[in-house]
């Protein structure tokens, strides 16, 4: 690339990969656990509304997190971040991945060994990592795409 500037607007991907895909695990967080404890649950310690409240704070951190977590897209607005493919795939992976590995591994270990993790199905986990993993992986490779295309035409 010589000296002619890339302009992509950054702003469109995080909304469509990182933000859409944040509210619907938010959306997701709160039906699986009134799903899950429905009219007739009856706990010792925990009511239905503590548990539904607790999971909406949860699931607003969460998708807040992952929301600045992601921020990291915008880098690829500096000439030197989106010519290089190894800091290119850091800004768009790194934190959000930091984030979310460890939902993935509770999920992979709830799958693998369920009595472990008392009490969890493995689905419990999947609004907190899969919404934003398939978000980020189709917005990396849409993004990859744009770039390839801008590339040639000039």
């Amino acid at each position: 690339m010589g000296g002619e500037e890339i302009m992509i607007d950054i702003r469109k991907y995080y909304t469509r990969f990182v933000l859409i895909p944040a509210a619907i695990s938010f959306v997701l967080n709160i039906l699986g656990i009134i799903v899950q404890y429905d009219s007739t649950y009856v706990g010792e310690w925990f009511t239905r509304e503590g548990a539904i409240g607790l999971i909406v704070l949860f699931a607003s951190i969460h998708a807040i997190t992952i929301a600045i977590f992601s921020s990291t897209i915008f880098l690829n607005n500096k000439k030197t971040v989106i010519e290089n493919s190894l800091l290119k795939f850091i800004s768009w992976f790194l934190l959000p991945m930091i984030w979310l590995g460890p939902w993935v591994t509770l999920f992979v270990k709830a799958l693998i060994r369920p009595t472990e993790i008392q009490g969890d199905s493995p689905w419990f986990y999947i609004p907190f990592f899969l919404p934003n993993l398939i978000g980020l992986i189709l917005g990396y490779f849409l993004f990859e795409k744009e770039i390839k295309t801008i590339k040639n035409t000039f």
